[in-house]
């Protein structure tokens, strides 16, 4: 391990970055924890990056800046790139022209980062984020692996359930961004912007922060990244693709390349159990089809990486996985027409089979999500 100088907030000088669009609700939640952030240490500046706003964004950063004379307030407009040719891309979230974008928004902040200051302490927070501990920021620094050069949250997405209960997420939020540790995603074709990607890999993490208060990894965000800043000056977001990942116009996360460079200079990335950050509340009825399409990717482990008892599922859950995956719903069809040659008086039964049918797919669904939480 390369020990480096302990951070200690209270004699260090930070430096926040946000970028902010269309997210006026959650920017005035989070301006008092970006502040309360800031005044754990020495000095402190924020630099915040608007654009194009419809929503009233604009103005809330501008009354920021203009009451905090630590708040800088960048008001720019930066488009996507055009594609001078129709470009078919299959995943527009991780479609090259977006991260493209996202690459140079971030840019454009360490640019001023760079021209202004030389802090100890640099993060980057997603200010549309529901909620974050300032706190558990401070400590994650104060308790940090001597080497480390990047820590990064834990996200949580919640569920809200029909029966007005709230699930925590089985996996993590931001599983895009994340690299275990010891592996390389440009060797992975394509598979690193497919749907079965995700809950592999977000369940992979989450396994990890059981046993890790401080997780190794290759990269990782979930809506806060905190660098020391000798690790990343002169350091650029990029946009990072293999031969697959090109010939369907889409992208790695601008994250992965970018903590890579942090890697290379020696230093640890991690993924900090203890410093949560809440992403929202999703409602589970309104996502059951992709509840079900992301856990195609659960049941596409190998058995011993299956948590216990799930392995016998796995046979006949990939089955309707699949069908859903294809979207082409095979195993519904067929039941449908089987229901269709069935005679009228028999009905009655038929509707009161459907029903049954709902319950135990409610039930199923509850049971897998009960293996993770």
């Amino acid at each position: 391990m390369n020990n480096r100088k302990k951070i200690i907030p209270s004699e260090s000088t930070l430096v926040v970055g946000v970028l902010a669009r269309d997210c006026v609700k959650s920017l005035r939640s989070n301006m008092k924890k970006v502040e309360e952030l800031g005044s754990s240490f020495k000095d402190y500046h924020v630099i915040i990056l608007e654009n194009d706003s419809k929503d009233g964004t604009a103005e809330e950063v501008m009354a920021w800046s203009t009451n905090n004379p630590h708040v800088i307030y960048l008001n720019e407009r930066i488009e996507a790139p055009k594609p001078l040719l129709p470009v078919k891309c299959p995943h527009p979230e991780k479609g090259a022209l977006r991260i493209e974008k996202m690459v140079r928004l971030r840019n454009r902040v360490m640019d001023e980062v760079e021209k202004r200051f030389s802090p100890d302490v640099f993060c980057f927070i997603d200010i549309d984020i529901q909620d974050f501990s300032p706190a558990s920021m401070v400590q994650a620094i104060e308790k940090a692996p001597d080497d480390w050069g990047g820590l990064f949250a834990n996200g949580i997405v919640y569920w809200d359930a029909p029966d007005g209960k709230v699930y925590p997420s089985p996996f993590q939020y931001d599983s895009f961004a994340y690299v275990a540790q010891g592996d390389d995603y440009l060797k992975r074709g394509d598979y690193v912007v497919t749907g079965e990607f995700h809950p592999q890999v977000a369940y992979q993490m989450t396994l990890g922060l059981k046993t890790h208060d401080y997780l190794p990894c290759e990269s990782a965000f979930n809506g806060i990244g905190i660098y020391r800043y000798e690790a990343i000056a002169g350091a650029r977001y990029a946009i990072a693709q293999n031969e697959a990942l090109k010939a369907i116009n889409c992208s790695l996360c601008e994250h992965i390349g970018f903590n890579k460079l942090v890697r290379e200079k020696g230093y640890g990335i991690y993924v900090a159990r203890d410093m949560k950050v809440i992403y929202h509340h999703e409602k589970i009825a309104e996502i059951v089809g992709n509840i079900i399409f992301d856990y195609r990717g659960i049941f596409a482990l190998e058995d011993n990486q299956l948590p216990f008892g799930m392995s016998e599922l796995k046979p006949g859950m990939l089955a309707i996985f699949e069908s859903c995956h294809n979207r082409d719903f095979g195993l519904v069809e067929q039941m449908a027409a089987s229901l269709e040659k069935v005679s009228r008086k028999n009905r009655k039964h038929l509707r009161l089979l459907r029903i049954f049918m709902i319950v135990c797919a409610a039930e199923l669904l509850a049971l897998i999500v009960s293996f993770f939480i």
